[in-house]
């Protein structure tokens, strides 16, 4: 499949130092989104906690 090669020719194509820091990057989202499932809280509540506008708390 020709789009596949693309992809992993794409993706073999990134620095390993900026594969590291998308993969920090999203590890820290991924357990800040975890932690506000289990207090029962929203992005607008965690924005409202922080004193953000939600739109500062999306790009995160």
């Amino acid at each position: 499949m020709i789009q596949n090669k693309l992809f992993r020719d794409c993706l073999a194509a990134i620095p390993a130092e900026q594969k590291a820091e998308f993969d920090l990057s999203f590890g820290i989202a991924e357990r800040i989104s975890e932690i506000l499932r289990a207090k029962g809280l929203t992005q607008k509540d965690f924005a409202r906690l922080l004193n953000k506008r939600d739109s500062e708390i999306s790009k995160w």
